[in-house]
C-alpha cells in the first residue's frame, strides 16, 4: 500500500532512509514507553497468540526516574490487559 502524507508508513519509510550502521535515525530520541510509534496492543496480542508467557524487559530511564516509572506502569497495565492479573 502506498504511503500517504503523514501516514505511519511514510514516516517509517523516511526513517529507514535515515538509518545508518550505528542504529537509530538521527531525528529519533529515546522516550517514554507507550508514547511513540510502537503499537503495544498489536505487539502483546501477537505475543499472546503464540503462547508467550515470559519476561518483558525494557531499557529506559534515559530521561530520569519519573519517565522510567511511567514506562514501567504502562507496560504492567498492558500486560494485565492482555494476560490478566499476575
Amino acid at each position: 500500500m502506498p504511503a500517504t502524507a503523514g501516514s505511519p508508513r511514510e514516516l517509517i519509510d523516511d526513517l529507514r532512509k535515515e538509518e545508518d550502521s550505528v542504529g537509530y535515525a538521527k531525528r529519533l530520541r529515546h522516550g517514554e514507553i507507550g508514547k511513540g510509534l510502537n503499537d503495544y496492543d498489536a505487539i502483546f496480542t501477537e505475543l499472546k497468540s503464540v503462547g508467550f508467557n515470559g519476561w518483558i524487559s525494557m531499557t529506559d530511564g534515559v530521561n530520569g526516574f519519573d519517565e522510567l516509572d511511567r514506562s514501567a506502569k504502562f507496560l504492567r497495565a498492558k500486560m494485565k490487559q492482555h494476560w490478566g492479573p499476575a
